[in-house]
């Protein structure tokens, strides 16, 4: 029903070792996972193989039923669903809009949609204009997915994808920063405004952090300057800052962390 009419040839629910070319699947500290990877039982949310041409061809057809100009596998009505917004989910560094079985992020009348996910050993996105015919698809097979919206980034700067980045190239920026200093920053973080939601910040040559609780996700860190810090990863969305606090005393007690969707302040725990 959409294998065959869109020619996703390399589409696939049933992956045998020896017929198929696979990309095996590597942990967030660099090991294989064991049997290169962890087959899945839950097909419809997470069992099909695929490769990012032949996924790239399932989002240009929703592209062009979406514009009226095809309807191989969707319906105008259908794909319209896809990308009209259905629900939205406030979290604590972002704002979250949904289409049916879509994500959708507007800026004035530029409008996409997107879909990530990622398993054992693997990690993937999407992400498309509905007007203008943007758009890339990235698969990686290892959990560290903190740099894919980087490159996400990168490729929206180059290509010039309207309404996506803001400013974004003129607000990166070479800073070196005291490796001293960032060391200070390290520690255990708590979000006021959702208290399940922690952060915690390592420094391992740069600066990192790991979010668990409530939202997880991994960030890089880009200084912008001796207390800014530019914030990526595949959970946040573009244009997220964090501004380390201090306190009378000269000591890190807290970080904000700020887009142009929403603002949170987080509490240094005490060792």
């Amino acid at each position: 029903t959409i294998f065959d009419p869109l020619r996703m040839d390399n589409s696939f629910y049933e992956l045998d070792k020896k017929a198929h070319d696979y990309a095996p699947g590597y942990r967030w500290n660099g090991k294989q996972v064991k049997g290169a990877y962890r087959p899945v039982v839950e097909y419809a949310p997470a069992g099909l193989w695929t490769t990012p041409t032949d996924l790239a061809k399932f989002v240009i057809e929703v592209q062009l039923a979406g514009n009226g100009k095809s309807e191989k596998v969707l319906s105008t009505e259908s794909a319209a669903l896809m990308l009209t917004q259905a629900m939205t989910e406030n979290s604590h560094s972002r704002n979250i809009n949904f289409g049916v079985g879509t994500f959708l992020s507007h800026k004035g009348s530029n409008h996409y949609f997107f879909h990530g996910g990622d398993g054992s050993g693997y990690t993937a996105t999407y992400i498309a204009s509905r007007d203008g015919g943007k758009g890339l698809v990235m698969m990686l097979n290892t959990e560290n997915n903190a740099l894919i919206y980087a490159l996400i980034n990168r490729v929206a700067q180059v290509y010039h994808w309207p309404g996506y980045l803001f400013n974004e190239g003129e607000k990166i920026a070479a800073v070196e920063v005291n490796d001293d200093l960032l060391d200070a920053y390290t520690g255990q973080y708590i979000c006021l405004e959702q208290p399940l939601n922690q952060l915690e910040v390592k420094y391992e040559g740069h600066l990192q952090g790991i979010i668990s609780g409530g939202e997880d996700n991994y960030l890089e860190f880009s200084p912008l300057s001796d207390t800014v810090f530019w914030a990526e990863g595949t959970r946040l969305y573009s244009h997220t800052t964090i501004t380390f606090q201090k306190n009378k005393n000269n000591e890190i007690n807290g970080l904000v962390m700020s887009n142009e969707d929403i603002t949170t302040t987080w509490v240094k725990k005490h060792k």
